[in-house]
């Protein structure tokens, strides 16, 4: 057991323990961390959150109600530690550290767009593809993109770590466009003040009739996502 700033961190499956299937994983829609062919899991740690932090999500979920829509959803992040990796190590005080940081305080907007990845887009001139807010998505695949910032060697493997989160989506709106501005979300989203009828945008991979490699699912309140498991996962060769 691990704790960061009110958050407690426990190691729920230990090395070579087989991967998950996708009946082990709560939320039907999810792919599956044995279906992607990069992810070899190693171990996972149960992130349980500070009480602010639970009872921010669950008041969110009440206002919401019926139209909760709560999903689980992967996200990928950098580090600054190898908490996670190393089983002995515990989470870093850094702010920098995006992983310790968020089992600590869970998300936060202010720190949407920081990472290497979304600055290195050159089609978005290192905009968000859908605005400010937090982004997820239901494969892995999509989250190990964003993930190489936690990459380690160690004890001659390289790792990656993942967040499984409990995502409130409540009113969708679904788009197959690559891109939505900062002014459309505004209009679109509730949490922007405008009047905006919807909660999260989803963009739609090309299978399903959209633009993008894997489908995104992004929230623009900080109280509507929480981390559940940081899933710690080896790369193929």
């Amino acid at each position: 057991v691990c704790r960061a700033k009110g958050a407690v961190c426990g190691l729920v499956v230990p090395p070579r323990t087989p991967p998950y299937r996708r009946a082990d994983l709560p939320g039907a829609e999810i792919s599956a961390i044995s279906t992607v062919r990069h992810h070899l899991q190693s171990h996972v740690w149960q992130v349980r959150n500070p009480a602010e932090v639970y009872t921010r999500y669950t008041v969110h979920s009440d206002r919401l109600g019926a139209a909760s829509n709560e999903a689980r959803r992967f996200h990928g992040t950098s580090m600054r530690c190898n908490f996670g990796i190393d089983v002995t190590a515990p989470p870093c005080r850094d702010p920098a550290c995006a992983v310790c940081t968020i089992c600590a305080a869970s998300f936060r907007l202010v720190h949407a767009g920081g990472g290497r990845l979304t600055a290195g887009f050159g089609a978005l001139n290192g905009a968000l593809r859908y605005g400010r807010g937090l982004y997820f998505s239901k494969v892995s695949s999509k989250s190990n993109d964003y993930a190489a910032g936690s990459e380690r060697a160690w004890k001659g493997h390289t790792y990656r770590v993942m967040f499984l989160c409990k995502v409130e989506q409540g009113a969708t709106y679904t788009t197959a466009e690559e891109r939505l501005t900062e002014g459309q979300v505004d209009h679109l989203v509730a949490e922007r003040g405008h009047g905006g009828p919807h909660n999260s945008v989803i963009g739609l991979d090309v299978v399903s009739g959209g633009r993008l490699n894997h489908e995104e699912t992004v929230v623009y309140d900080e109280a509507a996502a929480i981390p559940s498991y940081l899933f710690v996962y080896k790369l193929n060769g």
